[in-house]
């Protein structure tokens, strides 16, 4: 079509450079500055709608090779952030329509294209609210459309764009031809960067709780996130604190690269013995553990693991001072004091927004921080409340020692010693 368009013209201009001859012979003198001026603003008129229409036609019957939608794909599908995606698909666009603008929502909102009409169509987007079918303009008036495409299983996001007025020729299924290919392809991108984003949580997730509970219930974490109940959940739980005996005389004794060996030493084994037994380490104070059993995942009989805990490390500091002692690293024993507690309280993620601990707080671990001290005054390593006794006492062997008022706690305390477990 093109090509017959040139040929035509060329005969044209032929005509007109003819026709100039023959008017400048027959014409008077007096007439030919008019009639040449009429003939110059003719043949101005007639390059430039050679100009406009090569410009345009080229760009109309500029043809979209599966190659270009392949390019398309690898370069959407090497991004890692929606936005980049939107900026991409846009200039590509671009390339092949003559457009007023190119505007996504329902992702990173992003506007490109001619400024007067940023307002206007931020504006139709917070008031468009029609659902999209995936694949399927839902809109074509003044040569505005809207297309909507799936970014997950669960969410969609809508492509604004409008056609210039120039160039207002598209039809609508021109129009389906051009981005039917383009919504897949955005599909596929937006999809590859969630299975991406998803993995790279599950990852984080996964080293997040791998130092602080066992490889089972990290496991178990990955495939369901939601058992982290964002916010805070109130369960019954059994809470254990440690604390190391005159560890303040220790550290003065002792270099500070020395200790933080010894230290580090002592917090591993004693999380190892936690974390084996399934659970879960809330936080180090100093030479102190924070731990708790019962959460993230539900266990009935979170109590007796707390107090089995507590005796097996008890075991581990065994073996450790004989080590340490040996080495000559110490050179007094380690003696570890507990307190334990069992209730209901808060658990979750609390913190603030750019760190989040999971971690319980309430009135029951405040009884069990204020257990763990009463242990020096009764020459005790492994102290429980009343409320943890009833519920292990048939299956460990313990005594009273004493009802006790905690500091903060306005009721007073019955407190037990765990000696050992039944049958050893």
């Amino acid at each position: 079509m093109k090509k017959i368009f040139f040929l035509f013209s060329i005969i044209l201009f032929i005509l007109i450079v003819l026709c100039f001859i023959y008017i400048v012979r027959i014409l008077p003198q007096h007439l030919l500055p008019f009639s040449s001026g009429l003939i110059f603003l003719f043949v101005a008129f007639y390059f430039s709608g050679i100009f406009f229409v090569t410009y345009v036609s080229d760009k109309d019957n500029k043809f979209i090779r599966k190659e270009n939608f392949d390019d398309l794909e690898l370069i959407l599908l090497s991004l890692n952030f929606e936005k980049d995606i939107c900026i991409e698909t846009a200039k590509w666009i671009f390339q092949y329509l003559v457009l007023d603008y190119v505007c996504f929502s329902g992702v990173a909102i992003y506007f490109s294209g001619k400024k007067q009409f940023e307002d206007e169509v931020l504006e139709r987007i917070k008031n468009y609210n029609k659902k999209l079918n995936d694949k399927e303009i839902v809109s074509f008036i003044n040569n505005s459309f809207v297309i909507g495409f799936k970014t997950s299983p669960e969410e969609s996001a809508k492509l604004f764009f409008k056609v210039s007025d120039f160039y207002s020729n598209y039809q609508i299924l021109q129009i389906k031809k051009l981005f039917i290919p383009i919504t897949r392809i955005l599909t596929k991108a937006f999809f590859s960067i969630n299975s991406i984003t998803a993995n790279k949580e599950k990852n984080q997730l996964h080293y997040a709780f791998s130092r602080y509970v066992s490889p089972e219930v990290v496991n178990q974490l990955v495939h369901d996130p939601n058992m982290l109940h964002v916010g805070g959940k109130n369960k019954n739980l059994s809470v254990i604190f440690t604390d190391l005996n005159n560890f303040t005389i220790l550290s003065d004794s002792m270099e500070p690269e020395k200790l933080v060996r010894v230290l580090n030493m002592y917090l591993n084994e004693m999380s190892e013995v936690i974390i084996a037994l399934g659970g879960t380490i809330d936080k180090f104070d100093g030479d102190a553990i924070l731990a708790f059993f019962g959460a993230p995942t539900d266990m009935e009989n979170h109590a007796q693991l707390c107090c089995r805990a507590a005796l097996r490390m008890k075991k581990m500091e065994q073996i450790l001072n004989e080590q340490l002692l040996h080495e000559k690293m110490i050179k007094l024993p380690l003696i570890t004091r507990m307190g334990i507690n069992t209730g209901n309280m808060i658990v979750g993620n609390i913190g603030s927004l750019k760190r989040l601990d999971y971690t319980v707080i309430g009135r029951n671990v405040n009884i069990a921080s204020r257990i763990v001290n009463e242990n020096k005054k009764y020459g005790t390593s492994i102290l429980v409340s009343e409320s943890t006794w009833n519920l292990v006492k048939n299956d460990f062997e313990g005594r009273f020692v004493d009802t006790v008022a905690l500091r903060g706690v306005r009721k007073h305390v019955a407190i037990y010693e765990i000696l050992s477990e039944k049958g050893e």
